[in-house]
This record gives structure tokens, C-alpha cells and sequence, in this order.
């Protein structure tokens, strides 16, 4: 699966200690970026400079991991509004590697929020009435001090192609807490994720989670 465009006049940043906004600056509409790091931001980084520029809007994730800060920073953009829907494709083993992350982020964003896929692409899109923004990265959600690279596309092309893979898993696959692994595994771990470890909740999900998951939010 492939798409092709035609050439467009292409931006290219390349820093090792710079922060996001820093070497991205505003992009201006139809520019393509590409950039090169030391690893000193992660793609939680560049979706909250681009929420920034963009301001509200529909957001989709695939990554292969994540940490517990920057899915939390995810979190609050849901909460807030700046991230006005979003869906994330995980790889099956992401909460079986990261069992703590399991409960805070179904908690946040809902089961139905999530597609399990045997995956390591890192993409993400960002989009609204004016945007049609696509980042392709090396980068996962977490910080990584290696030499990662990035591009972003505003592309109504590039956003539709990208849109459209995750669209399909959405049509094809049932809401996944993990994939193969059984949902009673990530149950016991909501069951056991309560007091001072238990996130704000993104309240608006409520009506997306499976009764049980109802009933733990509704103790929050």
C-alpha cells in the first residue's frame, strides 16, 4: 500500500538539542518539513506544538510504545478539548510490556478509542476544517536519546491515505484492551489500579467502555 504525490517544496530542520517549536517554527499551509534530532523530543512533543498552531482537532496515533508522562500530556489534550477525538492503533504486546499503562490510558481516552495491530509504525495525523496535518516519524511516544528523524505533510492526500489505514482497522477489528491477550488480564489490572496512582478521567468517554469499565470510572 502506497501513495504518490507530486514534489512540494520541502523544509528541512536538523538540531540535537533544539526543542520542537524551536526548529519547527509555524508551518505554513501545504509546506512538508522533514527533520533530523538527537532524540531530544518525542512525538508527544510534536503533537502538542502542533495543536499549538492548529488549535482543536481530530487526531489519530499509531505507535508502538509509550510512557506514563506522555500519554498522560495525551490525556489532558483529550480532557481539554484541544484533541477533539482520537484513535490510537498499539501493538498487541504495548500494555503487556507496559501493564501500567493499561489502566491509565483506557481510563482517559475509553476501549473504543483503541485498535490492537501487530504494528511499528509511528504516524500520527492532526486534523480540522483548515488542517491536514501528517507526521511520519521514527519516534515513539516516549523519549528516546538516539538520532530520530521526522516528516510533516500538510496533505489533504498524504492525511486521507493515512486516515484511511487506520479507518480500516477501525471497520475491521472490535475495540482491544491488548490484542490476543485476554481481557480479563487488563480487568485485574483496573481492578488493582486504584488510590494515588489513579489519573483525572477524560469524563466524555464514559459512554465508549464496557460496564465494568463503567463502573470504574464511576468510583473516580
Amino acid at each position: 500500500m502506497a501513495v504518490r504525490r507530486k514534489a512540494v517544496k520541502r523544509r528541512v530542520v536538523v538540531s540535537a538539542l533544539g526543542a520542537a517549536a524551536e526548529m519547527i517554527g509555524d508551518i505554513a499551509p501545504g509546506e512538508d518539513i522533514c527533520g533530523v534530532t538527537m532524540g531530544q523530543f518525542s512525538l508527544i512533543d510534536l503533537l502538542e506544538h502542533l495543536l499549538n498552531q492548529t488549535g482543536p482537532a481530530d487526531v489519530a496515533i499509531s505507535t508502538w510504545t509509550a510512557g506514563i508522562y506522555d500519554q498522560e500530556r495525551a490525556a489532558a489534550f483529550y480532557a481539554n478539548g484541544r484533541i477533539r477525538s482520537i484513535k490510537w492503533l498499539v501493538d498487541p504486546s504495548m500494555f503487556g510490556r507496559r501493564p501500567e499503562l493499561a489502566g491509565s490510558m483506557i481510563a482517559a481516552f475509553g476501549v473504543g478509542a483503541f485498535r490492537s495491530v501487530n504494528t511499528h509504525a509511528k504516524f500520527m495525523t492532526i486534523s480540522n476544517d483548515r488542517w491536514s496535518l501528517v507526521v511520519r516519524s521514527s519516534m515513539n511516544l516516549n523519549p528516546n536519546k538516539r538520532l530520530e528523524n521526522f516528516d510533516i505533510s500538510d496533505c489533504p492526500k498524504l492525511l486521507a491515505f493515512f486516515d484511511g489505514i487506520v479507518g480500516q482497522y477501525w471497520r475491521e477489528l472490535q475495540p482491544s484492551l491488548g490484542g490476543s491477550q485476554a481481557e480479563a488480564v487488563f480487568q485485574d489490572i483496573l481492578a488493582r489500579y486504584t488510590g494515588e496512582h489513579r489519573p483525572q478521567v477524560a469524563r466524555r468517554s464514559r459512554d465508549e467502555v464496557s460496564p465494568a469499565m463503567a463502573a470504574f470510572l464511576a468510583a473516580g
